[in-house]
């Protein structure tokens, strides 16, 4: 194991309301003629400057995605980056469905402005277009660094005059999103989030400020959906029950299917949840206690399908579940060829 940093900044105009991105996801510029950009360092800490993500994709479900983005203009890659360990409401979710053109849409949740215009509103206070920052992920192999949509899963610390903040642990604590939890964690870094939780809980911060965050399943509405923001937004303007956005992103796809396919799909939510064969997880609490390799093979029967979680219509929020990361695979742009060394 070890540690990838990607050295790199972030542009604050890409927020909500100034821009599109929400408060979990971010892009991140990395300069292209610094050499030591990509920096592994494993547990004993030899550190190797690495370049495998250059002309890089990621093979997931069954798509081609590409790590790297240049933009000529400003002469940088762009690579974009998921917030490791949290899941803030929707901004603006669209369902990869093919051929669903007419039926889908940019759906949102309640919160998703709020959230997202809280991030900004933070970041605008330090006064900088661009604020130099780190992109941390703690992985084995390159495989590892990616998530099937192209995105580099991490913390994103921001750095100011040698003070560092991580804005994964900043958002959560402040009550701007709920724990999302994957098996690709480590111990450690499962115990900070949830401890991060906790307090933004107890403090009733953002969307814990009211009985907001809800464990009954929240009625989908289709019409609500994503719209650009204004320097006149309010914050909490757009508050309602929701759930966690994992669930709500179900519900959208859901939605879509039910109106485009629907003889294939299954008229009831929770029994379309059922039939999502790929959707599992293992409960917090297995998982925290389970010593040795997080393998599907090591969990035995207590990976279980997403969908038997859900007791009487009571729907986990983040806190109680683990959930299992679909594979992904790091290959030479245009082969299927594995890159498997630093």
């Amino acid at each position: 194991m070890g540690i990838l940093t990607v050295q790199g900044s972030l542009r604050v105009a890409q927020f909500w309301p100034k821009g599109g991105a929400d408060a979990d996801t971010a892009t991140v510029e990395v300069v292209i003629t610094r050499k030591d950009a990509f920096m592994y360092t494993d547990d004993n800490g030899r550190k190797r400057i690495t370049r495998v993500f250059k002309n890089a994709a990621v093979i997931g479900r069954g798509r081609e995605l590409p790590v790297l983005k240049h933009d000529k203009r400003r002469n940088v890659d762009k690579i974009n980056v998921r917030l490791q360990g949290i899941d803030a409401p929707e901004l603006h979710f669209s369902p990869y469905l093919p051929g669903s053109k007419g039926f889908n849409g940019k759906f949102r949740q309640c919160f998703g402005e709020t959230c997202a215009n809280a991030l900004l509103q933070y970041l605008s206070k330090l006064n900088l277009q661009d604020i130099p920052c780190e992109v941390r992920s703690r992985v084995a192999k390159p495989s590892d660094v990616c998530d099937v949509y192209g995105r580099i899963v991490g913390n994103l610390v921001i750095i100011l005059d040698g003070s560092h903040v991580d804005l994964n642990h900043w958002i959560i604590s402040e009550g701007w999103a709920l724990p999302s939890i994957y098996n690709s964690m480590t111990t450690g870094e499962i115990r900070q989030i949830l401890a991060d939780y906790a307090v933004a809980k107890t403090s009733k911060r953002g969307l814990h400020s009211g009985r907001f965050v809800s464990a009954k399943l929240v009625a989908f509405n289709d019409k609500r959906r994503y719209r650009k923001g204004s320097d006149s937004f309010k914050a909490y303007s757009d508050k309602g029950s929701i759930n966690t956005a994992k669930f709500f992103r179900r519900q959208a796809e859901h939605h879509v299917r039910r109106a485009f396919k629907p003889d294939e799909t299954p008229i009831r939510f929770p029994d379309f949840i059922a039939s999502r064969k790929e959707d599992k997880a293992v409960d917090m609490d297995s998982f925290l206690t389970h010593r040795g390799p997080a393998t599907a093979k090591s969990f035995g029967k207590k990976l279980r399908q997403l969908g038997t979680f859900v007791k009487r219509g009571s729907y986990p929020i983040g806190t109680e579940l683990v959930f299992w990361e679909a594979a992904a695979k790091l290959v030479k742009a245009g082969t299927k060829k594995e890159i498997t060394s630093w």
